[in-house]
């Protein structure tokens, strides 16, 4: 075996060909003949070359300021070193890097050599949605952290609310239906407080269809129905309508007159008797009389004569 001579090239210039075997670990094959613990070397798989040795022996062990990884090989490619001195703290003298050991992390890693949690990248987490107000463009993996509020404008969001906010994006439970109310001040429930009519108004008026004053849109009789009509009852008037409580100037009184046939002014046409019957025009219609009535028409018999041989 070559000692693994391509994964070596890095170190040529370093280290000596002659030594290169000493390189492997001592435990991984049988070529490493100067190794003198071959024990010491299983429990502890870690070379350190003494580059002043005549011939680069090896001396197994973890003393040495110069050790080599065992696994140098394999974690070459994540960039461990064999430059730094060994120490208590790091007594193999390789450099490892620190790994985040957090596996909510995004650079989580299942084995790390030093788990570090300052390296832990949480940068791919955040508010996967979309129509969230802390919505994360940058994030894969959802935070269950989002948020629908911060970037919404509160307010009533009902049209039918007194106090409608057409900005609102978000109801806030502030809508107001106060304003509302009857607003006509004939009303019987009119609302002094209301500023937008609801269609809600009761009127009180008159309720009878045969009324001249009907109200159709009133709930509550208030007893002024008005019934036109003649309402003289003193005469009486021909067309009097005892019903009639509002007098409408239609009252007729051709129906009144004087009754008695034997009245001056008797009314064939009359029907109801007026008390106005004149008598004035009876009297002695006789020239000749002594009590002659010129303005007589009608001679009642009541003529006088003086006696014979007499002057009236």
């Amino acid at each position: 075996m070559f000692c693994r001579f391509t994964a070596l090239l890095g170190l040529l210039i370093l280290i000596p060909i002659s030594i290169m075997c000493q390189l492997v670990p001592c435990c991984e094959t049988a070529t490493c003949a100067t190794c003198e613990e071959i024990a010491a070397c299983e429990a502890n798989p870690i070379i350190s070359v003494d580059a002043s040795v005549t011939g680069g022996a090896a001396v197994c062990g973890i003393d040495h300021p110069t050790t080599i990884c065992s696994n140098w090989w394999e974690n070459n490619t994540e960039g461990v070193t064999n430059d730094m001195p060994a120490s208590d703290s790091n007594p193999t003298g390789c450099i490892v890097f620190p790994s985040c050991p957090d596996s909510t992390a995004c650079n989580y890693d299942p084995a790390p050599s030093a788990p570090d949690l300052s390296t832990c990248d949480y940068s791919c987490i955040g508010c996967t949605d979309s129509g969230a107000c802390n919505y994360d463009a940058q994030a894969t993996v959802d935070s269950g952290e989002c948020e629908y509020t911060s970037c919404q404008i509160f307010g009533c969001t009902s049209p039918t609310a007194c106090n409608y906010d057409a900005e609102a994006t978000f109801e806030d439970g502030s809508c107001t239906y106060d304003c509302f109310g009857c607003t006509d001040s004939t009303a019987i429930n009119h609302d002094a407080d209301a500023t937008i009519d609801d269609g809600s108004c009761l009127f009180a008026g008159c309720m009878d269809t045969n009324a001249a004053n009907y109200d159709v849109d009133a709930v509550i009789d208030d007893g002024n129905c008005s019934y036109p009509g003649c309402t003289d009852s003193s005469t009486p008037a021909c067309n009097y309508d005892p019903a009639a409580n509002s007098d409408d100037g239609s009252c007729d009184y051709s129906c009144l007159g004087c009754l008695d046939l034997g009245a001056c002014n008797y009314d064939p046409d009359a029907s109801f008797d007026d008390g106005s019957c004149d008598f004035s025009c009876y009297g002695c219609t006789d020239p000749a009389a002594c009590n002659h009535d010129a303005g007589a028409t009608q001679d009642d018999g009541s003529c006088t004569y003086p006696d014979a041989g007499l002057d009236c």
